[in-house]
């Protein structure tokens, strides 16, 4: 079997907490091919010199300071200077199983371009809070096929970078990389646009990347919210034509999409009224807002295809401003 370089991307942002455990957790890895690119983003703590001893200390290590530009850029800048023929992202308050790595190489075919494992969530602040997401094992996908692709594109964890391997030559071929533009959801666009350029997906029903849950920022105000869902539907949009390049059934993608928008209105929705920034005397301007947009109006069209009980129907098919304060308020007080 041959042994291919693996660069592991770490962009690093204030994380001395956690920083120290999740480079011990990469160097102690049971595959010994890989190089470690620690990307420091203007971190303002003792990140940096966390980074910076390591680096002394391993020459797997390459250690990148820059000025703070965001994830995304970090990620881009880990990028261009990895060397392996595959790539992976590990985030820095993360850690990983020593045998991650292997794991993942040990799947590595000719024609597999993505290699997906599952992820082991948990909460530093409530340890009883940690659950598995597991991937079927072994399971390979066709990115061309409309039955396969449609599987692949709507697997969990597909939007997002970690638990992955990805080939380094399709990501420069064709320019895939995270839009910094995006600020929220960069994740996704970056997988879908990865998608679009493979040819087989595979996975395994091994977990060993370790997901830190509870480090979130806060959002402060309508627009915030406004943005979030406005990023949500055009990322909708991309999968849709995605889908319809690819020729799947047309019935299956309508009720997809409408289960989807449902959900992204109704997560954000409850994010919005769980949230105690939020200028909560601006709520039926908000509500208005969404009631108004053209993506509400093909929802409520679509809503038989919603698998959801009568009176969430009749809420939103009402198209109220009103009646959408009730019910979430309502489901604030409730849960």
């Amino acid at each position: 079997m041959a042994y291919p370089l693996v660069s592991i991307i770490v962009p690093v942002y204030n994380a001395e907490k956690y920083l120290s455990d999740c480079i011990e957790s990469i160097l102690s890895q049971s595959y010994k091919n890989f190089e470690l690119i620690l990307v420091n983003d203007g971190s303002t703590d003792c990140s940096a010199a966390v980074c910076r001893k390591y680096a002394r200390q391993n020459k797997q290590i390459i250690l990148v300071d820059r000025a703070n530009g965001g994830v995304s850029s970090a990620r881009n800048e880990g990028i261009s200077k990895a060397c392996g023929e595959w790539i992976t992202f590990i985030d820095s308050d993360d850690y990983v199983s020593h045998d991650y790595i292997e794991h993942l190489v040990n799947l590595i075919g000719e024609d597999i371009d993505l290699i997906q494992s599952g992820l082991i969530y948990f909460n530093t602040c409530k340890a009883d809070e940690t659950y598995l997401e597991i991937l079927p094992d072994k399971l390979c996908l066709r990115a061309d096929n409309p039955d396969e692709c449609f599987t692949l594109a709507t697997m969990p964890l597909i939007t997002s970078p970690v638990s992955k391997l990805y080939r380094r030559h399709i990501l420069l071929t064709h320019n895939v990389r995270f839009d910094v533009a995006i600020t929220v959801g960069e994740d996704r666009d970056f997988n879908l646009s990865y998608l679009n350029r493979i040819n087989r997906s595979c996975t395994t029903g091994y977990a060993g990347y370790y997901y830190r849950k509870g480090i979130t920022g806060n959002l402060s105000s309508n627009t915030d919210y406004i943005r979030l869902l406005n990023w949500d539907i055009a990322y909708l949009r991309k999968l849709k034509a995605f889908f319809e390049c690819r020729n799947c059934e047309s019935a299956a993608l309508e009720r997809y999409l409408a289960h989807r928008l449902f959900n992204i209105y109704n997560d954000r929705l409850v994010q919005y009224f769980n949230s105690n920034n939020v200028e909560h005397a601006h709520t039926r301007d908000f509500l208005k807002t969404i009631a108004s947009q053209r993506d509400f109006s093909w929802l409520c069209k679509h809503f038989d295809l919603v698998d959801c009980n009568g009176l969430v129907s009749k809420i939103y098919l009402s198209k109220s401003p009103l009646l959408l304060l009730w019910y979430y308020r309502l489901l604030r007080i409730l849960y």
